[in-house]
């Protein structure tokens, strides 16, 4: 899966660049649902990054935003689930075009829509899994409660935390 980038467009209408939503994107409302989008081309770092009036920003610290005066193409790309009331999951990808610094337009380059039955069905299987494992008597009464958890942490994780500290100290002595 790898790290990604995290851009939010903010273009405003008066310079004439606007993501090119077909009808059917607008019928599931996807240009009012879609905050913001991934990319995996700029430094991949989960960094914010924010299109405004035409030219990319990267956020530095807290409301610090710095023009980076890209040049070149730039992959957006998000997938929504549960549209048309939870009927579609859709994939939605873009292309941002740059010449020195400045946007010149957008390209729509795949939008897929694909029933998601077969994944509420799984999800569903897999919650109904975890139901069942969690009530068996051992998780219930023992394995799933506080007291466990506490003894697994500061018990029996820092034995082997502090076992492990103390063989390495000990290999030095070989030396």
């Amino acid at each position: 899966m790898g790290m990604f980038d995290t851009i939010t467009i903010k273009d405003t209408k008066d310079n004439g660049i606007e993501l090119p939503w077909t009808s059917e994107m607008c019928e599931l409302n996807l240009h009012t649902k879609i905050p913001e989008f991934q990319t995996k081309d700029l430094i991949s770092c989960m960094a914010n990054y924010s299109i405004v009036d035409g030219r990319l920003l990267l956020q530095r610290s807290g409301e610090r935003w710095e023009d980076q005066n890209y040049h070149g193409n730039l992959s957006l790309y998000t997938y929504v689930q549960d549209q048309n009331p939870g009927k579609y999951d859709c994939w939605v990808e873009f292309r941002a075009i740059f010449t020195n610094g400045q946007l010149e337009r957008y390209e729509l380059v795949n939008f897929e829509k694909s029933d998601n039955t077969n994944r509420i069905n799984s999800e569903n299987e897999y919650i109904r899994l975890i139901q069942i494992i969690n009530a068996k008597w051992y998780n219930k009464y023992l394995f799933h409660t506080t007291p466990w958890r506490w003894l697994r942490r500061w018990v029996w994780y820092e034995f082997w935390v502090r076992a492990g500290d103390f063989c390495r100290r000990m290999s030095y002595l070989a030396w």
